[in-house]
C-alpha cells in the first residue's frame, strides 16, 4: 500500500512539488542574504539603553513603534512635523539608516510560492502540494524504514551507488527536515484559510498608568532596564500627553507593560498558544532569524528534484524489468509451477531464464508471483521458488501472501526447492527465503536441492543451482541468464607470481595497473569478464586503494575454469575487462578500534590492502590458514616487514599439508583469551574466504563470545562482526 501511495503521488504530482520546492529552496537564501546585510541586535544592551541613543540621535522626531525582526533588522516608525514616517536604524547608535532595498525578485517569488500570481484561490495549490508531500514523506518514511531493515538498522551505512540506493541514502538523510516543512506549510495553509488561528485574533488587555505624575526620562525607568533588547519583537512608545497609556514591549513569548511614569511593571501578559505556534511555525517553514536552519531548509528543498528524478529512473526500471513469458502454461496442465517473489522486479529476470530452459527441456511450466498460488494444480509434480527478502527479513510484495496461500493448496507429494536471494550487507540476508523453504519442508517434506543463497543477484550462484536442478528433473537446462553490461575499464597485466603448484592448489597473485576512473579501497569488488560472450563477471576482492599505482588480486586458479585459467595463463601485457563494485560491508572500519583479521588462501587479499594502508599504527590482528609454507606462503615478506613497524600487531599462521596440520578455526580456538581481550577492548572481527573455513570460525567465535554474554548475531547487528564469504 505504501509503494503504491508513493508511486502514484510522485507521479501525479511531481511537476507541483518540484515547483513549490525550487521556489522554497530560492525563498530559503533569503534568511543568509539578510544575515549578511542586516547589523545583528547587540546582545548585552537593554530596551532603556536603545531608547536612550534613539532619543539622543533623533531629538527632532516623536518615535511611536520601534519594531526588530528575526534577523536583527530595526524599524522605527515615528512623526515629524505631524508626517508618519518610517526608516531603519541602527541599535548599537540610535542613527538612521539608509532604507535597505529588498532585491524585488524575492517579493515575486514570494507570492508564486504562496499563490501562483493567482491570488486567495490560488493558496489552494501550495496546500495541495503540502497535502502531497505529507503522504510523500510518510510514505517515503515507512518503504525507507522496511528497505533498512527496521528503526535498529535505519543509521546501517548504505550504498550511494544507483538511483534506488541514492534515492534511499538522501532520503534517510533529508527525511526530517522535510517532515517539518511538510508539517509547518500545512498549518500555515491551515492558518491562511482561518481553520486555525495565528494569534492575532487574541490581543493583550492593556492596562493603565496609576496615576499621573511628573514626566521622566524613559531611559530611566526600572522596567525598561530589565528587559534585552536580544528578545524584543516591537516597542510602542506611549502617545503623547495621554498620561494613561503606558510602554508595551513585546518579546518571543509575552508582552509586557511598564508605567511611563514610575517604570512599574504593570502586568506581564504570555502570548497566545496560537501566537507563539505560528511564530515558531514560521520560523521552522522560512528559517529567518537562524541562519543554520535556513541551510538546512535550502539543502532539503534541493533534494525534492533529485528524489523526483531518481524515483522516476526507479519507476522506470521496475517497468523494464517485466517481463512477457512465452508459453506459460495453464494451472490444468503445469508440471512445474515456478514462483517468483520481487519487490523491484528484478527477481522476475533470473525466473524468465529459467522459465525458458525448462520450456525448452519439454517441461509444461507455468510461472506467476507468489501470491498467485492457486489452490489446486492437477498434473503438479515440481514446485520451485525464487524468492528475494525485503528489509528485516520480510516478504517482497509479490509474497506477501504466500504462505497463508500455501495452506490451501492441496497437492500433497510435490518435489520442491527454493531459491533465495539477498544482500549480505543486511543482518536479515535470505530470511524470507528460509521461511519459504521451512515452510514447503513442513507441507511437502524435504527439498530435493538445499535451500541455496543467491547473494547481490550473483549469476555465477545461480547458473550453479540451475545445473544442480537437472538432477531431480531429469532432463539437463540450458539457462541463459545475462546481466546487462556495465559499462568497463581495461586493466593491463604487468605481473604474475604463481603459489601452490607443489600441493595441487594453485594461487597466483596478479598484479594490473591501477582502475583509472572511480574510487575503491581493500575489500572492494573487481568485477572481471572474461573473454568468452554473454560470461557472467567474477568477483575478486581487492587489495588496494584509489590512490595506489597498481592492484593486487589473489585467484584461486582452477585448470577448468573459465575465468581463473585465462587470468593465470594470459600473456604478461594483455588487457582484463573490469567494473569496480563497492563492498561497504567488508571496508575496515574507522576509527581506533583493534581489528581481527581471519582468512584462509585468497581470502588473504582484502586483509594485505588493509594492513598497507594501517599507517597509524592501527592495532591489527591476523590469523590465516594455508596449505603448506614452502608452496603457498603469500606475502610473508611483507608481513614480517609490517609487524616490525608496528602495522599489523600478530600475526598467527596454520597450514594443512604439513605433519602437524592446523587448520585456521583451530588458531583461534587456542588463541581464545587474546581474541576475548581484543573484543572487550570493542575489537571488529574481519573474516574473509570459504563457506566451510566462515563457518567454521562462526562457530569457534560464537563459542567465545558466549562467555561475554554475547553472540555473532549481535556482533553482527553492532557491525563487529564482517564477512565476505564465497
Amino acid at each position: 500500500m505504501w509503494r503504491r501511495i508513493h508511486l502514484w503521488t510522485g507521479l501525479a504530482l511531481a511537476v507541483l512539488v518540484i515547483t513549490m520546492a525550487g521556489t522554497g529552496t530560492f525563498l530559503a537564501t533569503q534568511p543568509l542574504y539578510e544575515a549578511y546585510q542586516v547589523r545583528h541586535t547587540p546582545q548585552a544592551q537593554s530596551v532603556a539603553e536603545v531608547i536612550e541613543k534613539i532619543a539622543k540621535a533623533n531629538s527632532r522626531i516623536t518615535p511611536q513603534r520601534l519594531k526588530i525582526s528575526p534577523a536583527g533588522e530595526a524599524n522605527l516608525s515615528y512623526s515629524r512635523n505631524n508626517h508618519l514616517r518610517e526608516t531603519n536604524l541602527s541599535l548599537e547608535t540610535g542613527k538612521f539608516l539608509p532604507k535597505r532595498q529588498e532585491p524585488k525578485l524575492y517579493g515575486v517569488i514570494k507570492d508564486f510560492h504562496r499563490s501562483f500570481f493567482l491570488g486567495e484561490k490560488g493558496r489552494l495549490l501550495p496546500a495541495l502540494a503540502g497535502i502531497a508531500m505529507a503522504f510523500l514523506t510518510l510514505s517515503g518514511c515507512f518503504l525507507l524504514v522496511r528497505r533498512m531493515g527496521g528503526w535498529r538498522q535505519i543509521l546501517s551505512r548504505v550504498s550511494w551507488r544507483g538511483a534506488g540506493n541514492l534515492h534511499a541514502a538522501v532520503g534517510r538523510l533529508a527525511i526530517l527536515p522535510l517532515i517539518v516543512t511538510v508539517l509547518t506549510s500545512l498549518w500555515l495553509s491551515a492558518v491562511t484559510f482561518h481553520w486555525v488561528s495565528d494569534g492575532s485574533d487574541k490581543p493583550p488587555a492593556y492596562p493603565e498608568s496609576r496615576e499621573q505624575l511628573d514626566p521622566v526620562k524613559p531611559w530611566t525607568l526600572q522596567g525598561l532596564k530589565e528587559i534585552p533588547i536580544a528578545q524584543v519583537k516591537e516597542i510602542i512608545y506611549p502617545v503623547a500627553d495621554d498620561w494613561f497609556d503606558v510602554w508595551t514591549v513585546q518579546t518571543d513569548n509575552a508582552y509586557i507593560f511598564v508605567d511611563q511614569f514610575s517604570g512599574e511593571v504593570l502586568k506581564k501578559e504570555p502570548l497566545a498558544l496560537s501566537a507563539r505556534i505560528y511564530d515558531w511555525v514560521m520560523l521552522l517553514h522560512t528559517g529567518e532569524g537562524t541562519r543554520f536552519w535556513a541551510v538546512i531548509l535550502l539543502l532539503s528543498s534541493l533534494t525534492v528534484p533529485l528524489f523526483a528524478v531518481t524515483g522516476v529512473m526507479i519507476w522506470w526500471r521496475n517497468q523494464r524489468n517485466k517481463v512477457r513469458l512465452r508459453h506459460n502454461a495453464s494451472a490444468a496442465q503445469a508440471e512445474i509451477l515456478l514462483l517468483v517473489g520481487s519487490e523491484h522486479g528484478s527477481t522476475w529476470q533470473f525466473a524468465k531464464a529459467l522459465h525458458d530452459a525448462l520450456h525448452d527441456a519439454s517441461f509444461s511450466v507455468r510461472t506467476i508471483e507468489m501470491n498467485a498460488l492457486a489452490s489446486h494444480y492437477p498434473k503438479l509434480r515440481y514446485l520451485l521458488v525464487l524468492t528475494a527478502t525485503y528489509g528485516d527479513g520480510d516478504a517482497p510484495a509479490s509474497g506477501k501472501r504466500f504462505l497463508s496461500r500455501l495452506e490451501t493448496l492441496t497437492q500433497d507429494e510435490v518435489k520442491h526447492a527454493t531459491l533465495a536471494f539477498g544482500d549480505k550487507a543486511f543482518p536479515a540476508f535470505c530470511a524470507f527465503g528460509q521461511t519459504v523453504d521451512a515452510a514447503l519442508t513442513t507441507k511437502f517434506g524435504s527439498a530435493c536441492l538445499p535451500l541455496t543463497y543467491v547473494d547481490r543477484q550473483s549469476a555465477q550462484t545461480f547458473h550453479h543451482w540451475c545445473g544442480l536442478l537437472s538432477e531431480p528433473l531429469g532432463k539437463s537446462l540450458a539457462v541463459h541468464y545475462q546481466a546487462k553490461r556495465p559499462k568497463t575499464q581495461s586493466l593491463k597485466l604487468i605481473n604474475r607470481q604463481i603459489y601452490g603448484e607443489a600441493v595441487n592448489a594453485p594461487i597466483g597473485i596478479l598484479t594490473f595497473e591501477a582502475v583509472k576512473k572511480g574510487r575503491y579501497q581493500a575489500g572492494d569488488l573487481l568485477a572481471i569478464y572474461p573473454p568468452v560472450k554473454d560470461a557472467a563477471p567474477r568477483y575478486y576482492s581487492m587489495g588496494a586503494k584509489h590512490s595506489e599505482p597498481k592492484i593486487e588480486l589473489c585467484v584461486r586458479w582452477q585448470p577448468d575454469g573459465l575465468c581463473s585459467n585465462w587470468l593465470c595463463t594470459m600473456p604478461i601485457g594483455d588487457c582484463i575487462e573490469v567494473v569496480v563494485e563497492e563492498n561497504h560491508r567488508f571496508h575496515l572500519p574507522k576509527g581506533r578500534r583493534p581489528v581481527v583479521m581471519i582468512g584462509a588462501g585468497t581470502g588473504i587479499a582484502p586483509f594485505i590492502g588493509m594492513i598497507r594502508q594501517n599507517h597509524t599504527n592501527r592495532i591489527v590482528d591476523l590469523y590465516w590458514g594455508g596449505r603448506h609454507p614452502e608452496s603457498d606462503a603469500l606475502y610473508q615478506t611483507e608481513l614480517a616487514k609490517w609487524q616490525e613497524i608496528g602495522r599489523l600487531h600478530r600475526c598467527q599462521l596454520a597450514w594443512s599439508r604439513i605433519a602437524e596440520k592446523q587448520y585456521v578455526q583451530q588458531l583461534i580456538h587456542a588463541d581464545g583469551e587474546h581474541i576475548l581481550a581484543r573484543l572487550r577492548d570493542g575489537a571488529v572481527i574481519m573474516v574473509c574466504g570459504g563457506q566451510a573455513m566462515a563457518a567454521a570460525v562462526r562457530n569457534e567465535i560464537e563459542q567465545l563470545v558466549q562467555t561475554l554474554g554475547s553472540s555473532v548475531a549481535e556482533l553482527k547487528r553492532r557491525k563487529r562482526y564482517l564477512e565476505d564469504v564465497y
